[in-house]
């Protein structure tokens, strides 16, 4: 990961630290390849408010 993600996810509101570990953990748990543009900051954010509502 860069710098620039770190910059996007804290430009999205999210918590850094909250989002990589959420996305290294998908990794990690073989998030489809195909779905990669779920684990953006910006598409993350989004999924976490879905989550909430």
């Amino acid at each position: 990961m860069s710098s620039d993600t770190l910059h996007f996810a804290i430009q999205a509101q999210s918590h850094p630290l909250a989002y990589l570990t959420g996305v290294l953990t998908k990794i990690v748990n073989r998030h489809p390849s195909r779905d990669i543009n779920q684990l953006l900051p910006w598409a993350y954010r989004a999924q976490a408010l879905k989550a909430v509502a």
